[in-house]
């Protein structure tokens, strides 16, 4: 796997990331069904569309990289999220760490 990320003054820019192989299919699918049914937010909405298209295209690194984003920018509902989608928290920090495991 590789990472490259380039400093933008402050602040830090993913440039390319390898995805993982084995993405899992399923544990996406249980994430968004549960995010739906159980954490009403509409900030959560982009996470959600997010995980929709990682489903449809897991192989797509660009993506996991916006999940990333998506879930640095709802703040707070973080721990939500983390709560009925924990495998959200593993994408992420796989991602952070430039790490992943078979998922």
């Amino acid at each position: 796997m590789s990472v490259q990320l380039q400093s933008d003054s402050s602040s830090w820019k993913h440039a390319t990331m390898d995805i993982p192989q084995g993405v899992n299919i399923e544990r996406i699918e249980e994430s968004i069904s549960l995010l739906r049914q159980f954490v009403t937010a509409v900030e959560i909405e982009p996470v959600i569309d997010v995980l929709e298209a990682l489903k449809l295209d897991p192989d797509n690194s660009s993506l996991v990289v916006q999940l990333a984003d998506e879930f640095t920018d709802i703040g707070p509902l973080q721990g939500q999220v983390l709560t009925y989608a924990p495998y959200i928290g593993i994408l992420v920090s796989n991602n952070s760490l430039g790490v992943f495991a078979d998922m």
